[in-house]
């Protein structure tokens, strides 16, 4: 079963599984594929040939741009926004307001977060950086390298402290 609420602006040739929930006031652009349990609040934007995986949540007036693949049982909270080509592994947890920027004439790849990462809200993650699987980053820090090893990174910029 699909319910998309009313108010929503949903282009042509995207592809839905199934039992999947669209709040009010949407855009889903061209190409787009959702999969099967997803939830997607209200506000939000999915940007031309994304791919969102099964039983994945995202809050209101979040961002996902343009070909970002998120995987499966990913949580986006409110207010995240995703550059373009940005890969959210499974079951990464994405914080309110974070940022993930992506400047793809400068950079071949977007910005990659690993499997089980927790991203902490009001994080700002920098172009075309690796954060590992198993990584925390605490709320508010400045990811400006790679965060591979799993443990926990804090501050502006990103240290690891564990």
């Amino acid at each position: 079963m699909k319910r998309i609420c009313a108010n929503n602006i949903i282009e042509e040739d995207v592809f839905f599984g199934k039992d999947v929930k669209i709040g009010h006031y949407n855009v889903i652009e061209a190409g787009v594929t959702i999969g099967d349990n997803v939830i997607i609040e209200n506000f939000c934007e999915i940007q031309k040939n994304a791919r969102i995986g099964d039983n994945v949540w995202i809050r209101s007036y979040s961002r996902i741009g343009v070909e970002c693949v998120v995987e499966d049982q990913v949580i986006i909270k409110c207010g995240a926004i995703f550059g373009p080509r940005t890969l959210l592994k499974r079951a990464a947890f994405i914080g309110p307001q974070v940022i993930c920027t992506s400047n793809l004439e400068l950079h071949e790849t977007g910005t990659i977060l690993g499997e089980n990462s927790f991203i902490g809200a009001g994080t700002k993650i920098m172009p075309s950086i690796q954060i590992g699987s198993d990584v925390i980053i605490g709320a508010q820090a400045l990811v400006n390298r790679d965060c591979l090893n799993p443990g926990t990174y804090v501050g502006v910029p990103v240290r690891k402290i564990k």
